[in-house]
């Protein structure tokens, strides 16, 4: 096991191969305090001459490389506030946090990290072609509220979430003053999964301040295309992997076996799957049928079902709904990670529901271990048909702006998508018939598919304080960034 002095000191020198050295003033914090960002920070993140760190790990490679990706260069405006100071001072403190949070709030400091090591990063800001801001504001709010560590920060009350003394409008006001060229594309590099939480970390006041100052070619990277999360509107924002977690304790056990016998031989998976077995599990979600419409517990019938392992249960996370009914779950025993990867890596078909919003990490999990995905309605495609209905927190983002990530590279359309109108009424009937009129050799081909762009769904493995194994989800992220720019530049060439 690695000592934590020499983890903060390798934590340390990877924050200063950012080569971060501005000045910055004075930040006010609302609790009267101040903070000053010095260059005697970097001074001291030096790291011990008997330890040595890989430059840059080999996998962080542009995918699919062309000359005009090749070419795109990118600067990241600095925020060592809200970055290298964290990391640099409170590394331990950020392993408990991303340890012990939300899934996808790691994507904040996967997505710097690896955009620091990117090859089209430039550190000139001169010869940049895209800006790009990041910052680990969840951790930051998180520091700054001096609060436990809980996994859904929207749920605790409003005065518990003002109390912090961390102005975001001011960190906000100084982001914008580190805009050297408004005329250029800027890429909000801030994923996030709440419309409470987003005010909260200080997002939404980061997006405001850039459009107030006169960036107008803004862009955002969300779970979603969803501008209640990211303060912007659906064309503007790149929709990403949710992030899937691989636990340590599945190391060397049948669920890492499993999934690396799949990855290194798709074609023979019926050696490690049921064949057409169904598998889904998920939390009943007490206010999506009041929020959009989608009522998690149409699975509920399945789950008698010989070739189907369905589990919807209530965490009892959530308040009671007004419309949501009580004996609508399957279970009150949550899977462990371990258990969960294990199902879905040794099931052939994998449910994709609804929920609150139109997206999930079901989704994500499924192209990661290989099963098949079989949605339930059309509202990842963008659209909104019953009994989904315009609700609370969430995007109708339309049909030309899709929530699925990857569209420029990934065929979506191959995969099975059963009615949900019909599901609610005889979801047995309708997925037997489904699955019945699916070839084996349309799955083999699914499979291989999923198999090629697998890496891409994968930010990285361990805690992303300290690990050095990067997935390709930072490339491919990148990749269809560029591939945005492209059209949105052909829309406006066409209307002129």
């Amino acid at each position: 096991m690695v000592h934590r002095s020499t983890q903060r000191a390798v934590v340390k020198c990877l924050c200063l191969a950012a080569a971060i050295r501005l000045l910055v003033g004075n930040i006010r914090f609302s609790g009267g305090r101040s903070i000053s960002i010095l260059t005697s920070y970097l001074n001291e993140a030096v790291l011990p001459p008997s330890t040595t760190v890989a430059s840059r790990p080999v996998d962080v490679l542009l995918p699919n490389n062309n000359s005009a990706a090749a070419d795109t260069r990118f600067y990241l405006i600095p925020t060592p506030e809200v970055t290298d100071w964290l990391l640099g001072n409170f590394s331990d403190e950020g392993y408990h946090f991303y340890d012990r949070a939300l899934n996808e709030d790691q994507a904040e400091l996967w997505l710097y990290r690896s955009l620091q090591l990117h090859p089209s990063r430039t550190t000139d800001p001169e010869r940049a072609d895209v800006f790009v801001i990041c910052g680990l504001l969840h951790w930051n709010y998180h520091r700054n509220n001096n609060r436990s560590i809980k996994r859904h920060p929207q749920r605790n009350t409003r005065a518990d979430l003002t109390q912090g003394s961390f102005d975001a409008k001011a960190f906000a006001d100084a982001v914008v003053q580190r805009v050297t060229d408004r005329t250029k594309p800027h890429l909000v590099a801030i994923p996030t999964t709440n419309p409470g939480t987003s005010r909260y970390i200080g997002l939404k006041a980061i997006v405001k301040a850039l459009i107030k100052g006169g960036v107008t070619n803004l862009w955002s990277l969300g779970f979603e295309r969803n501008k209640f999360w990211q303060g912007l509107p659906p064309d503007r924002i790149i929709p990403i992997p949710y992030v899937v977690q691989f636990p340590p304790s599945a190391r060397n056990t049948s669920v890492e076996m499993t999934t690396t016998r799949i990855e290194s031989d798709p074609a023979h998976v019926h050696n490690t799957r049921i064949p057409e077995f169904v598998f889904y599990a998920g939390d009943r979600r007490a206010h999506a049928i009041e929020w959009s419409g989608c009522d998690r517990s149409m699975v509920v019938p399945l789950a008698t079902e010989a070739n189907m392992d369905v589990r919807l249960i209530d965490s009892g996370k959530q308040k009671k709904s007004k419309s949501s009914s009580t004996n609508n779950t399957t279970s009150s025993a949550r899977l462990s990670q371990e258990e969960y990867n294990y199902r879905m890596a040794s099931s052939e078909f994998c449910l994709i529901l609804c929920g609150d919003s139109p997206t999930s990490r079901s989704l994500t999990s499924a192209m990661v271990h290989g099963c098949i995905p079989l949605v339930v309605g059309s509202r990842l495609r963008g659209l909104c048909e019953p009994p989904c209905r315009k609700g609370w927190g969430w995007t109708i983002s339309g049909s030309n702006n899709p929530h699925l990530p990857f569209a420029e590279s990934l065929n979506w359309t191959m995969f099975p998508e059963v009615n949900e109108a019909l599901f609610q009424q005889s979801p047995a009937k309708i997925l037997q018939e489904e699955i019945s009129q699916t070839s084996v050799e349309h799955r083999d081909h699914m499979r291989a598919m999923m198999n090629h762009h697998r890496s891409a769904f994968i930010y990285g493995r361990g805690n992303p304080i300290n690990s050095t194994s990067f997935g390709q989800a930072v490339p491919h992220i990148w990749k269809s960034f560029l591939e945005a720019l492209d059209q949105a530049s052909l829309r406006d060439r066409s209307t002129v």
